[in-house]
């Protein structure tokens, strides 16, 4: 038996996932795409990984999600970038 489908959103998802598996940033885009959609956005610390800050500049560009960078050591800047769309903050801590 032969399903098909016509899903645009799992269509998406399953595409941009394909791009990132290679590369090995699968978590992140997936949360992305789990937490936040079109007219969302989120909050960043600038002190991210290169991969993980060039996943947001291409993944959330092509969902139509923005994302709003801020100093990590300054917890105001996190509080000013926040409003009602605002739907996760991402902080990564380098512990080596």
């Amino acid at each position: 038996m032969t399903v098909t489908t016509d899903n645009s959103t799992s269509d998406r998802s399953q595409n941009s996932s394909r791009a990132f598996e290679t590369h090995g940033s699968t978590a992140v885009a997936m949360t992305m795409m789990a937490l936040a959609g079109t007219g969302d956005n989120f909050v960043s610390s600038f002190h991210v990984h290169a991969g993980t800050f060039h996943q947001f500049g291409i993944l959330a560009k092509q969902m139509g999600i923005e994302y709003r960078f801020v100093k990590f050591r300054d917890p105001g800047e996190f509080g000013a970038a926040i409003d009602n769309k605002t739907k996760f903050a991402w902080i990564e801590v380098d512990i080596f």
